[in-house]
């Protein structure tokens, strides 16, 4: 049983280390990335069902809702670099909400006249929140940073590298991405990203 067991934690660690093996260099590749690779029209609405079904196993297994409200629309970019966005969006607010709570994924498809944006028709915008314990204005600042993990208490399931992926994908695509969050309130992460051809 004890043989078994330190068996266990080899190949536990040992998936863990290639996890981060290959978020580094995917990373070191965008790093080096000026222009977005192989750009065609992406089906956003498309790519995070598939994320969130992809997701299944962790999301059942704590009871997590997901809840979609999704336009049908679609931006110029790379799939391979969005599905992973939307991936590990869905994941955080996952890993970080409570047993049997929700997670709420909003795609509004830049109808023209709504949100008060005039240029609101040439954008998409993504929201993807949690309710668990949100995080303070320092972590706030610093989420985006390779390696940071403003909350220990689940290091050990992540490389803090998710986010800097994200920030690096949205960057390529010419959008932006912010976080809301406080302590005890959740977290929403607002990615927004050009529908028009010519951005990337």
């Amino acid at each position: 049983e004890e043989r078994d067991e330190y068996l266990g934690i080899v190949v536990e660690e040992s998936q863990r280390l290639a996890r981060l093996s290959e978020r580094i260099l995917a990373l070191s590749k965008m790093e080096a990335t000026a222009i977005v690779p192989h750009v065609e029209r992406v089906d956003v609405a498309e790519q995070i069902r598939r994320a969130v079904l992809l997701l299944e196993p962790a999301w059942a297994k704590k009871d997590v809702r997901i809840e979609l409200s999704l336009d049908e629309c679609s931006v110029p970019g790379n799939a391979d670099y969005l599905v992973q966005l939307w991936t590990n969006l869905v994941d955080n607010a996952v890993k970080f909400s409570p047993e049997g709570g929700s997670v709420n994924v909003a795609l509004y498809g830049g109808r023209a006249g709504e949100e008060g944006r005039e240029g609101a028709r040439d954008e998409v915008v993504c929201w993807v929140s949690d309710e668990g314990c949100g995080m303070d204005a320092e972590t706030r600042r610093r989420l985006f940073e390779k390696f940071f993990q403003g909350d220990t208490s689940h290091a050990s399931e992540g490389s803090g590298l998710g986010l800097a992926l994200c920030k690096r994908i949205v960057d390529l695509h010419q959008g932006t991405i912010d976080v809301q969050s406080s302590p005890g309130r959740g977290t929403v992460f607002e990615v927004r990203l050009p529908a028009t051809e010519g951005h990337c």
